[in-house]
């Protein structure tokens, strides 16, 4: 999907059985060595209806229905969450390998990344603020208020 949310998909003839894709409303979801359609049906389903949800929440939610629909027909194993903004790096990148439960240690690694790594990132470097802020104590204070008003 482009930043215009025109959507582009391809499952190749070559692909590990089931395999496939599919298409919404500002989304894009495909897979191969899955259990069956009904993975990418109900990784979907779940995706549309928690939009009141953050972007990354939604995510793992929709990611939760697909592998409770059977998931990768191989098992679970590991899992990975990347979000880009409008920057040239990452937003929030998460990654979970060899895990006997990976989506849920996703979800707490999730959870840890909204006490203070997505208030600290406004403190980073930007295209509009190339130097960032470095005042300790700005930082220090801004992650707290906006701490507090989350609570």
């Amino acid at each position: 999907m482009d930043a215009s949310g025109r959507i582009a998909s391809h499952t190749g003839r070559d692909c590990v059985d089931w395999c496939g894709h599919l298409e919404g409303k500002g989304f894009s979801i495909a897979g191969n060595m899955l259990a069956g359609a009904g993975v990418l049906d109900e990784t979907a389903k779940t995706y549309v209806a928690n939009e009141t949800l953050s972007f990354a929440q939604r995510l793992i939610a929709a990611m939760r229905a697909g592998e409770a629909a059977g998931g990768d027909k191989r098992g679970k194993q590991s899992a990975a969450l990347l979000i880009y903004g409008d920057e040239e790096w990452s937003a929030l990148d998460l990654r979970v390998d060899d895990h006997t439960d990976p989506l849920t240690e996703l979800e707490r690694l999730e959870q840890v990344s909204r006490e203070r790594w997505v208030h600290f990132r406004n403190y980073l470097p930007s295209r509009n603020n190339p130097a960032g802020n470095t005042d300790r104590e700005t930082i220090d204070t801004g992650i707290e208020a906006a701490i507090v008003g989350q609570k």
